[in-house]
């Protein structure tokens, strides 16, 4: 919280005055698509997230006065970079990037891009915003698949010792860009997350269509 959330926070703090006095800026900040989605075991990550994805909603009401101020909320999707490595751990279970993952550089981009032509949201990969359409849909639905998902393409069947990661104090590795991610899923027999996303995606949209169809079916037959 102290990090992900506060530090976005004072970021806010700091900027929004200059930006104010000259008139124009664009503040980014980079949330995750868990900040409509969340996932089993990272609840205080989640909630981080999703406060982030909240603050920037609120700025933007109280910057309503000030046109050509703008504050642009980035959601990515799983990102190879060494978070996984560097992270907590207390399942008693290795964690690994949960497929698909998209290289670091595609969230760089989507910032800069953000700086010329700002928006809104911005999510990055269309894993997070198939979920994010999904959950909106059938929110249950959802919620069922993201446990599963994590459980079984998030943690490995391979034992790990508890860590604190660096919440406290540095890592020793992993000190680059990539956490090697894609790299390993090269090396590994390929997986179908995005048909198995689609495919969920699709039977939530039929549940979603059907429910509708049945909400009107006996509305129609109480108003006869």
């Amino acid at each position: 919280m102290q990090t992900n959330l506060f530090g976005y926070i004072y970021g806010a703090r700091a900027a929004l005055p200059v930006f104010r006095e000259q008139g124009h800026g664009v503040l980014i900040n980079v949330a995750s698509m868990v900040s409509y989605v969340g996932q089993p075991y990272t609840s205080a990550y989640v909630a981080s997230k999703q406060a982030i994805r909240g603050l920037g909603e609120c700025l933007r009401m109280e910057l309503m006065d000030e046109k050509d101020i703008h504050v642009s909320t980035v959601l990515p999707a799983t990102i190879d970079t060494p978070l996984f490595h560097h992270a907590g751990n207390y399942t008693g279970r290795a964690a690994k990037g949960m497929e698909p993952i998209y290289p670091a550089e595609l969230v760089a981009a989507t910032i800069l891009s953000l700086t010329q032509k700002p928006t809104r949201e911005a999510f990055v990969g269309n894993s997070g915003r198939l979920l994010f359409k999904l959950h909106t849909l059938a929110p249950r639905l959802t919620e069922r698949f993201m446990a599963q998902m994590v459980e079984k393409n998030h943690l490995r069947d391979t034992p790990a010792p508890h860590t604190e990661g660096n919440i406290l104090s540095p890592m020793h590795g992993w000190s680059g860009v990539s956490g090697n991610w894609r790299q390993e899923k090269s090396d590994m027999k390929p997986a179908v997350p995005h048909a198995a996303l689609l495919g969920v995606v699709a039977a939530g949209l039929f549940a979603a269509g059907w429910h509708l169809a049945k909400s009107r079916e006996q509305s129609n037959a109480r108003n006869w």
